[in-house]
């Protein structure tokens, strides 16, 4: 039973702080213990971040139904992002952040042509672009995203409601 509930501990732990934390931790135990002062790794990626937009006004409006309208919008995101070779990073309520990993970023050093390091990475720029544009089209093809604009009480509080999402991409 012990043994069970630590490898749940493990998942939830894993789950909770994605796999950039996940690894973290794992380099971080040397015989158990943990060493919080251990250098880190320098990563080089491609950050999206977004959000769901007049999402206080939504959950206002929807009340104990937002639930099933964030994760309608989690799930299209993460999906998307997943399909084209990212991974979900952090979820924090209305906001996701998301990451593409460059796949050989050991030859980056700082002050090296720019243009032929990311000449081996643009692959994962057109992935995280296709994924945005795909979470863009599926939150307005989906019927049951498209349920939201009728809905009374979202049209009453703001006329002509759409889900609608924030970008930002890095």
């Amino acid at each position: 039973m012990l043994e069970r509930a630590i490898v749940k501990i493990g998942h939830l732990l894993a789950l909770s702080f994605g796999e950039a934390g996940s690894k973290i931790i794992a380099d971080n135990l040397n015989d158990g213990d943990l060493n919080p002062m251990m250098a880190g790794i320098r990563c080089h990626a491609i950050f999206l971040y977004n959000d769901i937009k007049n999402f206080i006004s939504t959950t206002e409006c929807l009340q104990e139904k937002v639930f099933i309208f964030a994760n309608s919008v989690s799930e299209i995101c993460h999906s998307c992002v997943d399909k084209f070779g990212g991974s979900a990073n952090r979820n924090v309520g209305d906001a996701y952040l998301c990451v593409w990993k460059f796949k050989d970023d050991r030859d980056f050093k700082p002050g090296k042509e720019v243009k032929q390091y990311a000449r081996l990475n643009t692959n994962q720029a057109d992935l995280s672009i296709f994924s945005v544009i795909k979470i863009i089209s599926k939150i307005n093809k989906y019927t049951h995203m498209l349920e939201y604009r009728n809905n009374e009480l979202l049209n009453q509080r703001m006329p002509g409601y759409q889900v609608k999402l924030g970008f930002g991409l890095h």
